[in-house]
């Protein structure tokens, strides 16, 4: 999954920094929604919106795997790869 959103994020830019930083980007963006949706009762809700939301290491060695969490991480892989996809095909090379 994530390196689907690497995929996607790689292809529409053109240089290797531009890449980097708009990765760092999404992965602190994602971080810090978790962090404040866990911390603030108002945007609670938006929690499910962050892909750190999903992937929870100590529950899944305690409980396994949760098929809600499974679909949505497999949803963001998909969609980033066709992302990834239809943006390579566009690209100038």
């Amino acid at each position: 999954m994530a390196v689907n959103c690497r995929l996607a994020i790689s292809a529409a830019r053109r240089g290797a920094a531009s890449a980097i930083a708009w990765t760092s980007a999404v992965v602190a963006g994602s971080f810090a929604l978790d962090y404040l949706a866990k911390a603030w009762a108002p945007i609670r809700f938006m929690r499910p919106l962050s892909l750190f939301a999903h992937f929870r290491p100590h529950a899944i060695l305690a409980e396994g795997w949760s098929g809600l969490d499974i679909l949505a991480l497999t949803g963001v892989g998909l969609a980033a790869a066709a992302v990834a996809f239809v943006v390579f095909a566009r690209r100038d090379l």
